[in-house]
């Protein structure tokens, strides 16, 4: 399209918690702030302190302050803030509740009955819910670190929890980035698995250039931000077989990753295959400049024009 309204749009944006907090959402959302800062949008950004998705807030002054701007709120705590939000917002949706609250569904699907547009951040995402959504998925940014990386170092890289199963490939050589917290953590490192807790861009961009292996086990993902950061770099991947994972590198899709992780230690022939399947992988994902025009396109339609 040519020259876009969006850049006479004045943005609010309501995150849960901080902007720069080790997440992927947090990413999502800082990465397209920054992205349409630079591009002149005006993006006022509002971090409320949670726990969410139950957490409270009182937004009357920033409503007033921000009448008329486009609403743009996480999808974590929309519910919580339904009441007292413009009509026209639009909801960010990363991930159904229900997945990590499924005692909270019905009250998440009546919140977004009162959306007036939903901008999902995956087509997995949009697929789960059973009414119109847009589609923006996570951009990239390009790399070209030199990877040097450790042998035998495998890296896991998001929330140590069940649901992302690490667990299932913790062992000596194994490092996890990410919040690591009770006993699934611990379990982790028992089995031999060093926990690096969260980390900042820099540290994690280090770790990936030292991982001689990525690996992801998660039972469900809408996308993979971490996976993605492993791709645009050429790290070899190995992943538990999703229908992202198929989307985003399908060469890594596996059944069962802790077994694969051990036999491709073991094969620094296919390690390489990986790596340059990886970085061809990586070359063909969108970049955040692309995101934050296609979040632009769909901002400047109307409530009435959204499509399946």
């Amino acid at each position: 399209m040519g020259q876009l309204r969006g850049r006479a749009l004045s943005l609010v944006l309501v995150h849960a918690g901080p902007l720069d907090a080790p997440s992927g959402g947090s990413r999502y959302h800082k990465r397209l702030v920054e992205t349409l800062r630079a591009r002149g949008v005006a993006v006022h950004a509002l971090e409320l302190p949670g726990p969410w998705p139950r957490g409270q807030a009182q937004l009357a002054a920033e409503r007033d302050r921000f009448s008329g701007c486009t609403w743009l709120v996480d999808g974590l705590l929309y519910p919580a803030l339904v009441d007292q939000l413009p009509p026209s917002t639009t909801v960010l949706h990363h991930l159904p509740l229900r997945y990590e609250w499924p005692e909270l569904d019905s009250w998440e699907q009546g919140a977004l009955d009162r959306a007036a547009r939903i901008v999902c951040t995956s087509p997995w995402a949009a697929a789960d819910l059973d009414r119109p959504a847009h589609v923006v998925v996570p951009g990239t940014d390009r790399s070209n670190q030199v990877r040097r990386p450790i042998r035998g170092r495998v890296l896991g890289v998001g929330t140590v929890c069940p649901r992302k199963d690490q667990l299932s490939f913790s062992s000596p050589g194994v490092v996890l980035a990410g919040r690591a917290e009770g006993p699934y953590a611990a379990a982790c490192s028992d089995a031999g698995a060093e926990l690096l807790g969260p980390l900042g861009p820099a540290a994690l961009d280090r770790e990936y250039a030292h991982a001689d292996l990525f690996a992801q086990a998660s039972s469900w993902e809408t996308w993979g931000m971490a996976l993605c950061e492993a791709l645009v770099r050429g790290v070899p991947v190995v992943a538990r077989d999703l229908p992202a994972v198929r989307y985003l590198a399908p060469h890594a899709a596996v059944d069962d990753v802790a077994a694969t992780v051990p036999r491709l230690l073991a094969a620094p022939a296919a390690l390489a295959d990986l790596a340059m399947a990886s970085r061809a992988a990586g070359a063909r994902l969108p970049t955040w400049h692309e995101q934050a025009t296609r979040l632009l396109e769909v901002l400047e339609l109307g409530p009435d024009t959204m499509s399946p």
